[in-house]
């Protein structure tokens, strides 16, 4: 009768294991994809942002200091806005530290706006210069952030 319990505990013991790990995996699956469903405005929001901020770049040379210091200025909060956005999204583990990298990113991308229009309040061509430089080099880390997180997400 021994051997028999011994079985049976061993066999339950095993079903419990197994449902575990199987609602684990469920939840982890719906994790990912709430996370995903959550990202998606947020990524194109992201998308949106950069065709502005490419627009902008382009018609700056058309533009007075202080049509710039506004523009620039406006593109800096829309930039900042859709970071909190991202920040505020909890994302599961495996898509942690493409968040943050994509964050990061983001934030140092709005700096580099606002730096921008204070140069161009500042009538600062030198520092507006710079600052489109570094705008240059963030907006390329923006980009492979977002490609790599929404990649994995299976987003555009």
């Amino acid at each position: 009768m021994t051997a028999r319990l011994v079985r049976r505990s061993t066999m339950l013991a095993m079903l419990v294991l197994t449902l575990v790990a199987a609602l684990s995996t469920s939840v982890s699956s719906a994790r990912s994809t709430g996370f995903k469903q959550r990202f998606a405005p947020v990524n194109a929001a992201i998308r949106a942002d950069g065709a502005a901020v490419g627009s902008a770049v382009q018609a700056a040379s058309n533009q007075t200091d202080a049509q710039l210091a506004v523009a620039f200025a406006n593109l800096a909060t829309r930039t900042a806005n859709i970071t909190t956005r991202l920040d505020k999204l909890e994302a599961p583990p495996q898509y942690a530290a493409g968040k943050r990298k994509l964050t990061l990113a983001l934030l140092a991308g709005a700096k580099d706006l606002l730096a921008i229009a204070k140069a161009a309040a500042a009538h600062n061509a030198s520092a507006a210069s710079k600052a489109t430089k570094k705008l240059v080099v963030d907006s390329e880390k923006i980009r492979s952030s977002r490609v790599a997180l929404a990649g994995k997400l299976g987003l555009p």
